[in-house]
Parts: structure tokens; sequence; C-alpha cells
């Protein structure tokens, strides 16, 4: 997948980190783009001007992992129920429509956030046509994670 950083993404993400770090330090799941599917079953975090708790949402566009997240994620084993990311987060969170498949994961206790408004989205949607150039650089999903780690454990240093 192909993403597009919002306008001001970098100070915008530093300002969503900040809250999520004081509003919970125990958070595991940060949504930075996703596909909101029902804006009204979603509630904005008290005292932070940037979180929202998501709900079932589509596209994993872009998401930053704690260390505790990664760990819940992979405990589950994902790989041997093969399912699809955009499906497997929101059940992991308790927020997925079908139950059949949330009994099969347990416990679903990761702690999820997501930034509001998003500040990253799908370079191109379903159906768009592609070819033209926009002013945003285009990165591939993986490199924007791995540029976000790097970013993250340069500071961490500092």
């Amino acid at each position: 997948d192909d993403v597009r950083f919002r306008p001001n993404f970098r100070p915008d993400l530093e300002t969503v980190m900040t809250e999520v770090g004081q509003h919970d330090p125990n958070w595991d799941l940060l949504y930075l783009g996703r596909k909101v599917l029902n804006s009204k079953r979603e509630v904005w975090v008290p005292k932070t001007s940037r979180l929202v708790k998501p709900h079932y949402s589509y596209w994993t566009v872009g998401y930053a992992l704690s260390n505790a997240g990664a760990r819940k994620l992979l405990a589950q084993n994902p790989k041997g129920k093969m399912i699809a990311v955009d499906e497997y987060l929101p059940l992991m969170f308790d927020a997925h429509p079908n139950r059949k498949w949330s009994v099969e994961f347990h416990p679903r206790d990761i702690v999820a956030y997501s930034a509001a408004p998003l500040l990253i989205e799908p370079q191109f949607y379903i159906g768009q046509e592609v070819g033209h150039i926009t002013r945003y650089h285009v990165l591939s999903t993986t490199t924007c994670y791995l540029l976000f780690i790097a970013d993250m454990l340069r500071q961490s240093q500092q």
C-alpha cells in the first residue's frame, strides 16, 4: 500500500503520541490511518484533543504498536488462523461484529486508540485513476513503519 501523509504530519504525530502516552501509558495500538466505518460509535477520549476510542474499522493504512501490543498480537498466533490484519486488529480490541471469529481469539485485550483526524490516508482509493503526481511524497507502508521506528529510537537515545 502507498500512503499520503497529511499536512503537518510530524507535529501532529508528536501531539498524538504525547497525548496517548499521557492519557494511557499502557496503550497497545494507535491507528494513524484507517477507514472509519461508523464514526457515531467512536468516543472522544476525555482531556485529549486528538484521540478517539476506535470501533470496527478497515484499511490498516498506518498504525503504531507498543512493544506490549506487538507481543499481545503475536501471542495469538494469527498466521496459524489466517486472518487479514484489517479484521484481526478490531478483533483484538473486541470491536469486531463477527462473534464467530471473536471466540477464536482470547484474550481480546488490546488497548486501542486512534488519531482524530487521521494522519495518514491511502494514496489511491479503489476505482481512482492512477497516474497523477501530487505534492505529497509517497512511501510504502513498510517504509513508513521503518522510518517511524527509526525516528522513535533516535528520540529515545537523546
